[in-house]
């Protein structure tokens, strides 16, 4: 898949919050992922069960090390992409950002083209600190 760009355009990137993320990031291999609306329909967290209510979902408060990732991102050319592979490959490669470092840890899973490692140790650049204010929206940008 190669390089994740998670600011994307510039205008069109990802966005996280204490629940969600909203936005896109761009792979220059497969084009535009979509990680979210930012509308759940009940307004917390997306239910991924339907086509109008799907995106990745942030869990800031059951880890005081991580901001645990969940859900689905969808892309036109390879199709739903689960944030959620704890079962499949063990809670260690669940996506999450550190806390402390604002680093993306883990992996994706594409049925289409397979992993997606999301570690970025030295390359993410934390514009808000969530931990901070919970309610900000916060970019991480994924340079290569």
């Amino acid at each position: 898949m190669g390089w994740v760009d998670f600011h994307a355009d510039g205008a069109n990137g990802a966005n996280f919050n204490q629940n969600t993320v909203s936005g896109f990031i761009y792979a220059a291999n497969i084009g535009w992922i979509h990680l979210g609306d930012g509308s759940p329909t009940n307004g917390v967290n997306y239910s991924n069960d339907s086509a109008d209510d799907f995106g990745v979902n942030v869990d800031s408060i059951s880890d005081p090390d991580f901001f645990i990732l969940s859900g689905h991102g969808w892309s036109d050319s390879t199709g739903w992409i689960s944030f959620d592979v704890a079962a499949q490959a063990g809670s260690d490669n669940q996506p999450r950002i550190e806390k402390q470092t604002g680093f993306l840890r883990g992996f994706a899973w594409s049925p289409n083209v397979g992993w997606l490692a999301l570690d970025s140790p030295g390359i993410v650049n934390v514009q808000t600190d969530i931990t901070e204010s919970r309610n900000a929206v916060t970019r991480w940008e994924l340079y290569p």
